[in-house]
C-alpha cells in the first residue's frame, strides 16, 4: 500500500511539473519532461529505500546513473530555455 501511495505520488509530481516547464516553454515537450522527472522521482525513492533496507551495494551503485541523469536533465533543459530565448543566452 505504502508502495503504490509513493508510486502515484512520484507520477503525478512528475505531471504537474512536467506541465508546467511545456507550457513555459514550447521547446520542451510534456513527455519528455515527465519522462526525465518521473525517472528523477523514482531515482529520489531507490536512494532512500536502499539505506532504510541497509542495503549498501544498491545505494552504493545508484550514484553514478542518478549523477548522469541529472546531467541528462540539465542539458534538457538548458537546450529547451537557449532554444526560447537565443538572443539572450
Amino acid at each position: 500500500m505504502k508502495k503504490a501511495a509513493v508510486n502515484q505520488l512520484t507520477k503525478k509530481a512528475a505531471e504537474i511539473a512536467a506541465f508546467f516547464v511545456s507550457v513555459a516553454n514550447p521547446n520542451l515537450p510534456n513527455g519528455t519532461v515527465y519522462a526525465l522527472l518521473l525517472t528523477h522521482g523514482q531515482q529520489h525513492v531507490m536512494s532512500i529505500d536502499a539505506p532504510a533496507k541497509k542495503d549498501w551495494a544498491v545505494e552504493a551503485d545508484m550514484w553514478d546513473p542518478v549523477v548522469k541523469h541529472i546531467y541528462t536533465i540539465s542539458d534538457v533543459l538548458a537546450t529547451g530555455i537557449a532554444k526560447q530565448f537565443p538572443d539572450k543566452l
